[in-house]
């Protein structure tokens, strides 16, 4: 019990480390079943703090394998097989019967096989453990030696390490044990990764009801936007329906689909934040197709090659530019992006946590449709504080126009009229209502460079300021008279005043 109170390790942090063990290892003993043609069995493992220099086994030479965590996780793993045991698995990887000689001595061939069994184990163990600490761990190629462990330790300061034992059993040829070194201080960060910090919480920032609806309003302006251009760009109809929006606990992020592209954007002017997109795999080969002038038709387990993943960025890269213009116009203030950086995401959601770390994300996800070809979510993930901050541009702006309908100052005083004016005007008003006037129904307005005026021919799209939503204005010599929406009367088009300024 003094070794645990020395190494600052508690029972539960090794009981975490046997738990990670037992399901890393777990997965990995199915792989080793399949190259071995043998029914392996590894049991539940035992995990105690030992003086690895006053051990028995110091001076016999034994396999032993070090293998790496470089990504995810970065620590030093020492596995220790007997001798005959080792020989055994090659043996049975060569396609023989495991009936080995234990004098035999291990060739660079027996080694080989052994090295290669250990690295099939180890990735399938990584996956298992990517999928549990939700992000991407990669190991390298074990390094393989007989050799005493004595020897393997000399240039390591520690002397007292955590073991994790396993029974290993295969077929009715071996039962012996397998053996896992892990120095103290890594196998305490990889279960403080699991039990979490006892650091005090960072504050949350959190949306009131009110700024999510504007904040949702803002994304499906300037997404809704978008879709125009990539209709332009893939050559079909593309549909961005109304996105949905929530503020949820990042480790509450789900996006089911394996392998998916994830792209990031961060603002470089205007907002300080970034935001990041998924799509799923498919998806993105559909629209790659479709930008290299293909029908879209694709196989599902088809490769995303670089000109694949470079046409996707071009097209994101594209509709972001889109987005971030009409998101300026809203807002009154110029917002530019970053090209985006794209990644390919096979498991676990390291890109995809990059800016939900810790605590709240907002999760906003679209309905996208490609005509005839694609029907899926695309997610747009924010960090609070960003959507905090477009929300309050968005309501500040709303303030001040509602604040200058209501400025006295822009008012004209209401005079009344003297009962000796009301006879000569209701003369003049007939005499008016003979006089034609010119009424216009504004859908919506554009401001455009000249330079963009004039480039302009057939099938070219403009983008309108005003919302999808937004009612149409009513017009009457160039003066604003009220407001409205769009109706059928017989074969015409008429509307339907809902707004009159008197």
């Amino acid at each position: 019990m003094e070794q645990l109170l020395d190494k600052n390790i508690t029972q539960m942090e090794l009981d975490v480390i046997g738990e990670i063990a037992n399901i890393s290892f777990g997965s990995a003993s199915t792989v080793l079943s399949d190259l071995l043609h043998q029914q392996v069995t590894i049991s539940t493992p035992k995990v105690e703090i030992v003086d690895i220099y006053n051990t028995k086994d110091i001076d016999i030479p034994h396999v032993v394998l070090e293998v790496n965590f470089h990504k995810g996780i970065e620590m030093r793993n020492l596995f220790v097989l007997q001798s005959e045991v080792a020989a055994a698995i090659a043996d049975l990887m060569m396609m023989g019967d495991g009936n080995i000689d234990p004098n035999e001595e291990l060739s660079e061939l027996h080694l080989s096989a052994v090295q290669e069994a250990m690295n099939q184990m180890m990735g399938h163990s990584a996956t298992a453990m990517s999928n549990m600490f939700g992000e991407m761990i990669d190991i390298t190629t074990p390094d393989i030696k007989v050799i005493a462990l004595k020897e393997q330790l000399e240039d390591s300061e520690d002397q007292t390490m955590i073991k994790v034992g396993f029974d290993l059993i295969i077929g009715d040829l071996i039962t012996s044990n397998l053996m896992q070194l892990i120095p103290v201080n890594k196998g305490k960060e990889l279960a403080k990764r699991l039990l979490g910090d006892t650091e005090p919480e960072k504050e949350e920032i959190n949306l009131t009801a009110e700024e999510l609806d504007v904040f949702l309003e803002v994304c499906n302006i300037g997404i809704g936007s978008a879709s125009t251009v990539l209709s332009k760009l893939l050559n079909r109809k593309v549909s961005l329906k109304i996105p949905t929006a929530r503020v949820i606990d990042s480790k509450e992020f789900e996006f089911n689909e394996r392998p998916c592209l994830v792209t990031s954007v961060e603002f470089v002017e205007g907002l300080r934040s970034s935001n990041t997109f998924i799509i799923s795999k498919n998806a993105a080969l559909i629209m790659a197709d479709l930008m290299m002038m293909g029908d879209g038709k694709v196989q599902e387990d088809a490769e995303l090659t670089e000109l694949e993943v470079s046409a996707v960025q071009e097209l994101m890269n594209q509709m972001m530019g889109f987005s971030a213009t009409a998101m300026s116009e809203m807002l009154g203030t110029k917002i530019d992006i970053s090209p985006p950086t794209m990644e390919f995401c096979n498991f676990g959601d390291t890109m995809i946590q990059k800016n939900i770390a810790e605590g709240k994300t907002v999760e906003v996800i679209f309905p996208l449709e490609v005509e005839g070809l694609l029907k899926t979510p695309m997610y747009q993930i924010f960090n609070p504080a960003a959507a905090k901050e477009m929300a309050q541009l968005m309501l500040a702006i709303q303030a001040q126009e509602v604040a200058n309908k209501a400025d006295p100052q822009e008012m004209e005083p209401e005079m009344p009229l003297p009962i000796e004016e009301k006879e000569t005007l209701s003369e003049m008003e007939a005499i008016l209502e003979d006089i034609p006037v010119k009424l216009e129904v504004v859908f919506g307005t554009a401001k455009v460079k000249l330079e963009t005026f004039i480039s302009w021919c057939e099938k070219d799209v403009i983008i309108l300021k005003e919302s999808m939503n937004e009612p149409l204005v009513l017009m009457l010599n160039g003066v604003i008279i009220g407001k409205g929406i769009l109706v059928r009367v017989d074969d015409h088009f008429g509307i339907q005043m809902t707004e009159l300024v008197r």
